[in-house]
């Protein structure tokens, strides 16, 4: 077993490289759009029918009320997701409204003033792809000249009132939101037009069904739900699992038409290429 911390590129040329189905996994549970829809990784296994959604689950958490996560193709399931909120620093605002959307954020008040999660691939191709589909190139045009660094969102927090460029506004994960301390001056923002969602997802070969049903069905049991929204705070999928998200609290997910209509690679690249032309 090798464990996700150490990122996925060991499993992306371990799949790229695999001659044939057999030298891949029989289960995939990760984040990360590129690794599951890239033609050239387990997208190129999907097109050839391997994949199944072995998910017992007849409906969804509450929290992801308005979404279909249900994969229409039945290929892939999900089991939680890593949202994407806002962190504020209500020191460099300077004199500026915190931003409570995303088109606030885009906007031209947060000129070289955000950070963004560049280390952290899965969330922000998340954030780009979503971006990119929702709102086009200009979308993303803003979101590189607003941007005043990179940084892992560990950095972000640990780091917000020692760097001498301070970001007004940092995206980053949920969860990393859990290290900030209370009385300073950074305030957690969860967008009013939703959180962009990186789905954790699953992908478990069609032919081993008997033996990877019941490890499916595990994960996403109400006590793996509980461990997930308890260490994580990844908002599991499970119905019975209270996530402890306000209702007010909204989500917003790419979508399985834009998923299978286009090429996510490509659109990644293309987002790539718009966004670091326009960095400051």
């Amino acid at each position: 077993m090798k464990v996700r911390f150490r990122g996925i590129s060991w499993l992306e040329d371990e799949v790229r490289d695999a001659k044939d189905e057999t030298e891949i996994p029989d289960l995939f549970i990760s984040a990360g759009f590129e690794l599951f829809f890239d033609k050239k990784l387990i997208g190129k296994y999907r097109d050839q029918g391997l994949f199944h959604d072995m998910s017992s689950l007849d409906s969804f958490n509450s929290c992801y009320s308005g979404l279909d996560l249900k994969d229409p193709k039945g290929n892939y399931s999900i089991l939680a997701s890593v949202p994407a909120i806002f962190l504020v620093n209500t020191e460099e605002l300077n004199g500026r409204k915190r931003p409570e959307t995303w088109d606030q954020l885009l906007s031209d008040d947060f000129i070289n003033s955000i950070a963004l999660p560049v280390e952290d691939l899965d969330l922000f191709n998340a954030v780009l792809l979503t971006l990119y589909k929702e709102k086009g190139s200009e979308a993303i045009k803003s979101l590189g000249r607003n941007m005043l660094s990179s940084m892992h969102p560990a950095q972000m927090v640990k780091n917000s009132g020692k760097s001498e460029d301070k970001p007004a506004v940092t995206v980053l994960p949920w969860f990393f939101t859990k290290m900030v301390f209370p009385g300073t001056s950074l305030e957690v923002v969860w967008p009013t037009d939703g959180a962009i969602l990186s789905p954790v997802f699953i992908a478990a070969k069609k032919d081993k069904k008997n033996e990877l049903e019941d490890i499916v069905h595990y994960f996403e049991s109400e006590s793996v739900g509980e461990i997930l929204r308890d260490k994580g705070y990844f908002p599991s999928v499970n119905p019975n699992i209270d996530n402890r998200i306000p209702k007010d609290n909204k989500f917003r997910f790419l979508g399985w038409d834009f998923i299978y209509n286009n090429d996510i690679t490509e659109i990644i690249n293309i987002c790539m290429d718009l966004f670091n032309k326009a960095v400051i």
